[in-house]
């Protein structure tokens, strides 16, 4: 008889900012706990718990999924120093981008690999620790997850891990499609039609650049770019960028909002020169929003053939992209039914299950 394996998922997520990587964590922490629930042989097999520091403990309870308050410190000391004594009693599960150093049973997600192929979009110290995690997620052979075959790719190319150490964890997209559809209403500014989406982000990789430049194109002032999340207009500006009229910075918005939002786009923009998975142009594909993507990274994998793919560095070569799909509504609408079914298999559940089948095998070959 299989001895039931305690797995300890690290929540320290729960204490941070909404990221992308923040946002996999918990909705693939929240199916997990679905599929123990559900399926009699993976609760048979597994007894999969959410162990937090104090500080993340009304999050938790937010969860309403099995949870641990566990030691005293927070942050990433608690990570560090008291989270990887449950490594004796049973595997330790994080799954953003973070692993105690410590101790041996710890299965971690690397979404990417930017803080090497990127370095410019982060800090030194960022950078630093970050490589460090990233070597020490893979140390004594423990178990990595990758979000993507590309990620994947890169791990093993740049010495991090072995092949056969890395099993590949799609991002689930379900979370924003099960939201009810509502109109999107801004408090700052009222969107103008047509609009498009990407990120407001002013890490260089994700190369907003090219989208500002291409938005300030006279062929372009009548549709209007959407930029959601932390960098501010006033952010860009102090950076050096010329910013037109016609982009609108709603700030942070929630997943409601963000479903709205959107539905209601012509596109999502994802312009980057690198990414491990690609969330926004995926989680648009599944509401039924085609994508324009640089053919970078993760995202001709994840986007397939529900985007146009456009050069990073040819702001008309997005101008002229975004011009098809507002003028050719069969285009667009072909590239909607593509995108539905490519990414249709990107669910949660799947993600989950993927997890267990990694753990299996890492359980039999340890």
């Amino acid at each position: 008889m299989t001895t039931r394996l305690p797995v300890f998922v690290n929540g320290r997520f729960l204490t941070a900012d909404t990221t992308a990587v923040n946002t996999v964590a918990r909705e693939l922490t929240l199916a997990l706990a679905r599929l123990q629930a559900t399926d009699p042989d993976v609760a048979a097999r597994y007894d999969l718990k959410v162990v937090v520091p104090p500080a993340a403990k009304k999050a938790a309870q937010a969860l309403g999924i099995p949870f641990q308050v566990f030691g005293r410190l927070g942050g990433i000391f608690w990570e560090q120093l008291e989270l990887p004594r449950l490594s004796r009693r049973g595997r330790i599960a994080g799954f953003f981008n973070t692993a105690p150093l410590l101790g041996k049973n710890h299965v971690t997600m690397l979404h990417d690999a930017h803080v090497f192929d990127a370095p410019e979009s982060y800090s030194f110290t960022t950078r630093q620790w970050r490589k460090l995690l990233s070597y020490g997620a893979a140390t004594d052979g423990r178990l990595v997850l990758a979000v993507s075959e590309y990620s994947k790719s890169r791990l093993v190319a740049l010495g991090i891990a072995k092949s056969d150490q890395i099993h590949v964890v799609s991002n689930g997209v379900g979370h924003l499609a099960a939201l009810s559809s509502h109109s999107y209403n801004p408090n700052n500014a009222p969107l103008k039609t047509p609009y498009f989406v990407a990120l407001s982000s002013l890490q260089d990789h994700k190369n907003i650049a090219v989208l500002l430049q291409a938005f300030a194109r006279p062929d372009m002032q009548n549709a209007q770019l959407v930029l959601v999340g932390k960098s501010t207009k006033q952010a860009f500006l102090g950076a050096g960028h010329v910013v037109p009229d016609n982009v609108h910075f709603p700030g942070f918005v929630s997943n409601r909002e963000l479903a709205a939002l959107y539905q209601g786009a012509v596109a999502v923009l994802t312009p980057s020169r690198t990414e491990g998975f690609g969330l926004p142009p995926a989680e648009a594909l599944t509401l039924g929003t085609p994508a324009i993507a640089a053919p970078c990274g993760a995202l001709p994998e994840v986007c397939g053939d529900g985007a146009l793919y456009a050069d990073p560095d040819n702001p008309e070569d997005w101008a002229i992209s975004a011009q098809l799909l507002m003028s050719q509504p069969a285009l667009r609408s072909s590239l909607i039914a593509a995108g539905r079914a490519h990414i249709s298999d990107f669910t949660w559940e799947n993600a989950a299950r993927a997890v267990i089948a990694a753990l299996d095998q890492h359980r039999v070959a340890s």
